[in-house]
């Protein structure tokens, strides 16, 4: 029987702890981009690139993920 909880990290040639640990690294990367853009969206003198920054960030790092499987 296939273990739903190690199917998908195990596809992707990381383990269970590894995989969560980055996927939450990624929410608190998105969730502080989602805050700066909306202070952004009031202050428009405030937080300028960050969040495209980040997102720029986070892309980058999951398609170099990508490439090394």
């Amino acid at each position: 029987m296939t273990n739903i909880f190690t199917k998908h990290p195990d596809s992707v040639g990381e383990s269970y702890l590894i995989h969560g640990a980055k996927a939450v690294g990624y929410s608190v990367q998105m969730l502080f981009a989602s805050i700066c853009c909306i202070v952004h969206a009031v202050f428009p003198f405030v937080f300028q690139s960050t969040a495209s920054n980040i997102a720029r960030k986070v892309c980058m790092d999951v398609d170099q993920r990508l490439k090394q499987r």
